[in-house]
């Protein structure tokens, strides 16, 4: 809770906005408040030269409660060097709820303190005895003495009898006459929530007195501290409300109040309000605003240089803005120090300096609260009725119609107006905008579903496709490796042939040549891509790398006849007739003219040699007869 020495080269104000912060959040209700002021001196010896922070200092340390003033009587005997700041404490609270003392008139001749209880006043009936019995002295205020009283002539076993008297002090140059005038009419104001007034008289010794209506109740300053936070926003704006209705009704009255403040508004057990005290009340427009301080904590600015155009009715508006400012904050407007006090009410302060308490308590609130303590009577809300009617509708959460208000705001005053009917709606929207989500989720699971199954289609035709593609390729790929092993086969055949010493090797190759040889061993459209010209030339290429053959081998002579054959078979007599004489020349060399394999070359050596003349022969005959025929052969 301590301040440090950086805090103390502050401005007075923001050191004392910092002192109320800091002893707000480590307050308890068990605090030694003596005590606590001691420690405060001890650690900072220089706060006593600062008199507006030891003035905020100890107000915030004594507090609003009923034991403020035997607080600061306790803190000025015990600590002597802040007796005079509690003596201006003592003063100032004296100023902020009644009329400053010495503007006080004299007593009447026959002071009404001096009289002895019971006491007798009014007309007196036979017996003579005043209709009015003076039982108990209720209240002192700046203008006279309150007593409770009993009405002799509605007897004593009513409510009703029982009755308020107040005895008045005649303001300096101001006869009787016209404060008796005034209190007649003060008894036409008829509204539940103003006091009654029944009578006015005169008495040798009590003076003038006006009879009241006895309300039975708290003042507003003992009933706002018990107020159950949990409902302390709609008591407070009903209870103002209330206290603003009735001013209301006494402006119409053709008066104005003039001095309200919390010991004039009584609250009873039901929140019903009463306001009394027409100590000050006059005729609307009979002189200027500032005929009748008040309490100094919630008089208009108007009031301490009182002109002949401010407007009491106004200056009551300021009195109920500053009085609920006074019930949310729990200060009044003008602050409690005298240089807060002469700041504010000499205008300089626009705003309240605590207002942001008030937008904490209410937003709308504090917007009527700001309006009614403008301190330019001409921008202030000019009648009570008005006032009432914005706190009713701050009340009950409904936007102000001097206010530009959006829809956001609307729709959050809506919803704290009536939550209930705002939970009902939004269930309502929620059930309508969900049963139509679940309609919309509904038809798009069925959309979804229908595309999931024409999917699992496409992806089944899709796969069939894939694996039939899959079988093809197999089969192609079987295919081509099978090809692949004819060819090798092939090959193999081929060469193991050309490589044989006997002609019984090259049969199988010229049968499966033909096309007769075994199936699984090649297939026939693989021989069938084959011509024998292709066979040919596969044989002269086997001739001509000889194959690691020696320089007499017998399998060059398989081979060569092997190859006139079939070159002699695919009509080239020429190139046949040259293999078969290599052939017999190979044969030659190793002595086997006799053998059969001999005579079976000479024996192709002739068809090849005849087969040739005969072709010849033809052609010659052909040409012959194309000569003959003048060319019209064929």
């Amino acid at each position: 809770m301590k301040l440090s020495d950086h805090d103390f080269f502050a401005g007075d104000d923001d050191l004392c906005d910092l002192i109320r912060e800091r002893i707000a959040r480590s307050k308890r209700t068990s605090v030694d408040v003596v005590g606590e002021v001691h420690r405060w001196l001890e650690a900072h010896p220089s706060i006593v030269d600062r008199p507006a922070v030891v003035d905020t200092l100890i107000d915030a340390l004594a507090g609003e409660g009923p034991e403020r003033r035997e607080l600061l009587e306790r803190i000025a005997r015990e600590s002597p060097r802040l007796r005079e700041a509690v003596g201006v404490s003592l003063i100032m609270d004296e100023l902020f709820l009644t009329e400053p003392a010495d503007s006080a008139p004299a007593a009447p001749s026959e002071p009404a303190a001096g009289i002895r209880l019971p006491y007798s006043v009014g007309r007196a009936d036979p017996s003579g005895r005043g209709r009015y019995e003076l039982i108990r002295r209720l209240d002192e205020g700046a203008d006279g003495l309150v007593y409770l009283a009993l009405d002799r002539e509605l007897g004593s076993d009513c409510a009703a009898s029982v009755v308020a008297i107040k005895a008045l002090r005649a303001p300096v140059g101001e006869d009787l006459g016209r404060l008796l005038e005034e209190a007649r009419r003060c008894r036409r104001v008829k509204h539940p929530g103003v006091v009654k007034v029944f009578d006015v008289g005169e008495d040798d010794r009590l003076g003038a007195f006006i009879v009241f209506e006895h309300c039975e109740g708290m003042t507003l300053r003992e009933w706002a501290p018990r107020v159950d936070s949990r409902r302390r926003r709609d008591r407070v704006l009903s209870v103002a409300a209330e206290t603003a209705r009735a001013v209301a009704a006494i402006h119409r009255s053709g008066l104005a109040h003039g001095d309200l403040h919390p010991g004039n508004v009584i609250v009873d057990a039901g929140d019903r309000v009463s306001v009394i005290d027409f100590g000050v009340g006059r005729s609307l427009g009979a002189g200027p605003a500032g005929a009748g301080i008040g309490a100094v904590g919630f008089a208009a600015p108007e009031r301490i240089n009182p002109t002949d155009e401010a407007d009491a009715q106004v200056a009551d508006v300021y009195s109920l803005g500053a009085l609920v400012y006074w019930m949310i904050v729990g200060e009044s407007p003008h602050g409690r120090g005298l240089r807060s006090v002469e700041r504010s009410l000499l205008g300089a302060d626009a705003v309240p300096k605590r207002m942001d308490v008030v937008a904490r308590f209410d937003r709308q609130t504090a917007l009527v609260v700001q309006r009614a303590l403008c301190s330019d009577p001409s921008r202030r809300l000019r009648s009570a009725e008005e006032f009432a009617a914005d706190l009713d509708r701050c009340r009950r959460r409904e936007p102000l119609e001097w206010v530009r208000t959006g829809p956001v705001r609307r729709a959050r005053l809506a919803v704290r107006r009536a939550p209930v009917a705002s939970a009902l709606v939004s269930a309502a929207l929620v059930v309508a905008v969900g049963g139509g989500v679940a309609a919309l989720s509904q038809h798009w699971r069925a959309r979804e579903a229908e595309m999931a199954s024409a999917l699992r289609v496409a992806e089944a035709d899709l796969r069939a496709e894939r694996a039939s593609r899959a079988r093809t390729e197999a089969q192609l790929e079987s295919a081509a490796q099978a090809h692949r092993l004819a060819e090798s086969a092939m090959r193999f055949a081929r060469a193991a042939a050309v490589r044989s010493p006997s002609l019984q090797l090259l049969v199988p190759l010229i049968l499966l040549e033909a096309g007769s040889g075994d199936q699984a061993f090649i297939s026939r459209d693989v021989l069938a891509e084959e011509s024998r010209s292709v066979r040919i030339q596969m044989l002269q290429d086997a001739l001509a790398e000889d194959f690691g053959w020696a320089e007499q081998d017998l399998r060059r002579v398989y081979a060569r006849a092997l190859l006139a054959r079939w070159l002699w078979q695919e009509g080239r007599p020429e190139e046949a007739r040259a293999a078969v004489d290599a052939a017999i020349d190979e044969l030659s060399r190793f002595d086997l003219e006799a053998s059969p394999l001999m005579a079976g070359l000479v024996d192709l050596k002739r068809s090849i040699g005849d087969h040739g003349n005969s072709t010849t022969d033809a052609g010659a005959d052909r040409r012959a007869d194309d000569q003959a025929g003048g060319g019209d052969g064929v």
